[in-house]
């Protein structure tokens, strides 16, 4: 049966891919780097009361949000890679489970500097022209190339940015006395 958020996973899906094979890595990686930036400076400012605080129980700190994109950064990364040399994947830990953690605010956007560094080297030692052929599904979105991999993880990074922007206008988080 075909439910109004399959097909929007399908047209995620579709666009993912679709956008993977029209534009190379390094036109993705700007795109990638651009809100990547946009999402540490959503981290800014933040102290370690508001970073800690969760909106309601079952819902998630910025640290545990920030915590669960930089773990996914890295797999996601890894998946590029192996997908832009033709290799299998394991992408059992792209979508890793929330997770509490005692990294600061500050070791948490240094991680994310180091990462996006990171990202920024893998890129130049891709082929120009990965195989789009071999792909590797992902849990929501199906199956997607290495590139549409690449896209995927700004797709990822503006999510969590917005998941942050919503808790930080919770009408009960924390202000912020650090000033």
């Amino acid at each position: 049966m075909t439910t109004p958020q399959n097909e929007e996973f399908t047209r995620i899906q579709g666009y993912l891919n679709a956008q993977g094979a029209k534009y190379s890595h390094s036109e993705i990686w700007e795109r990638v780097i651009l809100s990547r930036l946009e999402f540490i400076d959503s981290l800014k400012n933040v102290n370690e009361t508001q970073s800690k605080w969760h909106p309601e129980e079952n819902e998630w700190s910025i640290s545990e949000i920030a915590l669960h994109l930089l773990k996914s950064s890295r797999n996601i990364r890894n998946t590029v890679i192996r997908l832009s040399q033709n290799l299998e994947t394991d992408i059992a830990n792209v979508e890793p489970p929330r997770e509490s953690t005692d990294l600061t605010i500050n070791e948490l956007i240094t991680q994310f500097r180091s990462d996006s560094m990171e990202w920024s080297s893998s890129i130049l030692s891709l082929p120009a022209e990965p195989p789009l052929e071999q792909t590797s599904a992902h849990s929501m979105f199906g199956e997607l190339h290495a590139r549409a991999w690449h896209m995927f993880q700004r797709l990822h990074d503006t999510d969590h940015m917005n998941q942050i922007k919503s808790v930080k206008e919770s009408s009960d988080f924390p202000e912020n006395n650090d000033n």
